[in-house]
């Protein structure tokens, strides 16, 4: 006989219940009382999260631990600038390390932040693509 399954339905907020700030923040608060340690991301309500990662919450506040330093914790990630120097030095720290060009998914797994700085064309506003950046330095 298959066990029984707990139909546990999670709570669901009216309509545009988590664009208000108030409403994150409030069950922030409610979700360290009960735990009494800091929520993992996995933790946070999908709603609540949704609305930190679309910058609903605040337009400078764009993952969960940057709303964790925003609220005041020390979360302890130091996350690189990255600019068109520090990009081209990981770039050329990869090349050197692997003797050859990096894929795309290669740069990816060791420099994310790289990327997606060169993905949203912040890097040159031509240049919105890795192979537009390796077309740049004449590696296509």
């Amino acid at each position: 006989m298959a066990k029984d399954k707990k139909n546990k339905r999670k709570k669901r907020m009216p309509k545009g219940y988590w664009n208000d700030p108030k409403n994150v923040d409030n069950t922030f608060d409610a979700l360290v009382e009960t735990l009494r340690r800091v929520p993992t991301v996995e933790e946070i309500p999908s709603g609540a999260l949704n609305t930190i990662l679309k910058e609903k919450y605040n337009p400078a506040v764009r993952t969960y631990n940057g709303y964790l330093r925003h609220y005041g914790f020390n979360t302890g990630c130091k996350m690189p600038q990255w600019d068109q120097k520090t990009i081209d030095n990981a770039f050329d720290d990869l090349v050197e390390t692997m003797r050859r060009v990096p894929t795309a998914r290669e740069m990816l797994e060791k420099s994310p932040g790289a990327l997606q700085v060169i993905r949203k064309g912040k890097y040159l506003p031509n240049i919105k693509t890795y192979g537009d950046y390796l077309k740049h330095w004449g590696f296509k």
